[in-house]
């Protein structure tokens, strides 16, 4: 009894320990926003925590993941995420991936913008938990989470936008942007990359599929906008043309091999920005 009594204060222990450490790291968050003005960002964390939302940062270790194939999560949902996805060309029927999707922020992010629907895929079952509760306490339609190695994702003949937030090793990158060229070659559409914390940029540039239209800062990182154009447009009428305002260098055509080398001379609207990580 008396060590059942030791195992019982030890744990509660723990728990008391632990809502300690989530309210302070929450009171700087907020501290941290209210100094640099971010009010958008501030209302958007104090609504999360209202209505129960669970986007707190948590490691691959802590998930189990091999740093091979994840990094660790961290929410990128919010104001600044919708900023830069407002400033798209986002056709009726567009439809949103978002890989490496974990407890869901950006994809409910992008529930506020015109999408017929979107995709949140995650390596890790615990996070596609996460993300499907927050979804439900939402109350959100036309969401869909699928557990997956984004490198052996392949069902993507369906999406017009992508989005990445540097969820995963460059190994991985590229293989993305394998399966992505055999769904253009069955598929041929425009699609639209949107990268944050663009760490494997030379993975993507150097697949031959897309272009480095633009980039931002977005809260410290470059966000890099990237866009493939359907080989049917490129060179087509000048109605064709101005209706894809930021395809005025035409992409190159998927390959069937990668490892060339690619251009970097061409002009890009590239920012600096403070290196790091992330899934999710």
């Amino acid at each position: 009894m008396h060590r059942f009594g030791q195992f019982r204060s030890c744990i509660l222990a723990e728990l008391c320990n632990l809502l300690i450490r989530k309210f302070f790291r929450s009171v700087r968050i907020a501290f941290r926003l209210l100094v640099s003005g971010r009010r958008a960002e501030l209302m958007y964390v104090v609504r999360n925590r209202l209505k129960g939302l669970d986007l707190e940062f948590v490691s691959a270790e802590g998930l189990g993941l091999s740093p091979e194939t994840s990094h660790y999560h961290s929410n990128s949902g919010g104001p600044s995420c919708a900023r830069v996805f407002r400033s798209l060309r986002i056709p009726p029927g567009s439809v949103a991936l978002d890989l490496g999707s974990g407890k869901g922020g950006a994809v409910i992010t992008l529930r506020e913008l015109p999408f017929e629907e979107i995709v949140g895929v995650e390596i890790s079952p615990e996070l596609v938990s996460i993300a499907t509760d927050n979804v439900t306490r939402l109350r959100l339609r036309n969401i869909r989470f699928i557990q997956s190695d984004a490198a052996a994702f392949t069902d993507l003949d369906r999406f017009t936008h992508i989005y990445m937030y540097n969820p995963f090793p460059c190994g991985v990158v590229a293989r993305v942007m394998d399966n992505v060229a055999a769904s253009l070659a069955s598929a041929d559409r425009e699609i639209t990359l949107v990268y944050r914390n663009p760490l494997c940029d030379a993975e993507v540039r150097s697949s031959g599929l897309f272009e480095r239209m633009r980039s931002m800062t977005v809260e410290e990182h470059e966000c890099v906008i990237y866009r493939y154009v359907p080989r049917s447009s490129v060179g087509g009428s000048d109605d064709t043309r101005r209706s894809h305002p930021d395809s005025s260098t035409p992409a190159r055509s998927p390959r069937a091999t990668r490892g060339s080398k690619t251009d970097r001379s061409a002009p890009t609207a590239a920012l600096t920005s403070t290196p790091g990580r992330r899934p999710g």
